[in-house]
């Protein structure tokens, strides 16, 4: 692959492969394609059932800097956790094999990075569906942590942050912060990375095609989904306290909008008839996260900014399960025959 060979990499790839056999050679590819000299490539196979494994053994063959990696689990978390453990690399990338990337995102990335000796550096994310990208110029380079701090919470309401993916990671930050990856898909390992980290860029030039990155409502549900939202909550209100920017007025919005969308979030997917919980599992599950007093508070302080979270919050407010459960069912079969109605939560 033409950026490999370095003897100390520039960059570690780590790529999280569970049942990817369809997509995995095309993640690979766009690897080889990119125009970074010195990359490490790490594939963690989540306990694929398909043809990946076998895939993945013809490619490292292939190629010696190419090095696959096993566990018996398919969570995201854990082969993350597993990659930067191996990782050998100035600065990590994390990627899923469903997932590909522009050229010369890594490159973008790791100039800028470098230049300014930066902590980290976000590159703009993509689906089919929309490109999530924050306003200003490309490459922005924060002059302080204090402006970044103060403009943190626009990244977090378009939905660039949390989400690990896309994103350069200094290793020597990572190892200093402690970051680990738990079951909350990568808020803890966010918030433990941006505490204290030092110099930060947006690069909207750079790319991330992420396949299965979804602003919308679930449609799924399982039981490693639980209502964990106020243990996240409670890890960026503590990240923006430690920032001073706990009593600024966008920081509070932003934080507002993210609890009240998992909310609604996790109500709907609930009703979906993928859940396989009980009617009487369900109630009690919905009336458990609505009558939470981190809940109530919240949603009494939320303003509704659209019809979808307007109609939500009324059952919310007045803790009415019944009437919270049937919106719920509403909404996932309007998502499930539609594309454009999840992204009202977030717009």
């Amino acid at each position: 692959m033409a950026g490999y060979g370095h003897r100390h990499p520039s960059v570690t790839v780590i790529v999280r492969a569970h049942d990817a056999a369809a997509t995995l050679n095309r993640a690979l590819n766009c690897l080889a394609a990119q125009t970074q000299r010195g990359l490490q490539v790490l594939v963690v196979d989540a306990a694929s059932t398909d043809e990946a494994k076998r895939m993945l053994a013809t490619a490292e063959e292939r190629d010696a800097m190419l090095e696959c990696l096993h566990i018996d689990s398919e969570s995201a978390s854990d082969c993350f956790n597993l990659g930067l453990e191996r990782a050998e690399g100035t600065y990590a990338f994390l990627m899923d094999a469903t997932d590909t990337l522009a050229p010369r995102t890594l490159e973008e990335l790791y100039e800028v990075a470098e230049e300014g000796s930066l902590d980290l550096a976000m590159a703009a994310v993509a689906n089919n569906a929309r490109q999530v990208a924050a306003d200003g110029p490309s490459p922005y380079v924060y002059a302080d942590d204090d402006a970044f701090h103060a403009e943190a919470w626009k990244y977090f309401d378009a939905g660039l942050l949390p989400f690990p993916c896309g994103k350069l990671f200094r290793m020597d930050r990572v190892r200093k912060s402690g970051a680990k990856f738990a079951s909350d898909g990568g808020t803890a390992f966010m918030a433990a990375f941006l505490m204290d980290a030092h110099g930060v860029a947006y690069v909207r030039d750079a790319i991330y095609n992420a396949g299965d990155f979804c602003l919308s409502a679930s449609l799924a549900w399982d039981l490693s989904h639980c209502w964990t939202d106020e243990h996240e909550q409670d890890l960026l209100d503590n990240l923006f306290a430690h920032w001073g920017m706990d009593e600024d007025s966008q920081t509070r919005r932003m934080l507002q909008r993210r609890y009240v969308t998992n909310v609604i979030t996790t109500i709907v997917s609930t009703c979906s008839p993928a859940c396989d919980l009980s009617e009487d599992e369900k109630r009690a599950h919905v009336e458990r996260i609505i009558t939470s007093d981190k809940t109530q508070k919240i949603a009494s302080e939320a303003a509704p900014w659209s019809g979808v979270v307007r109609a939500m919050l009324m059952p919310i407010r007045r803790k009415d399960v019944d009437l919270a459960m049937g919106e719920g069912r509403i909404i996932s079969w309007i998502s499930r025959h539609t594309t454009t109605l999840g992204f009202q939560l977030f717009s």
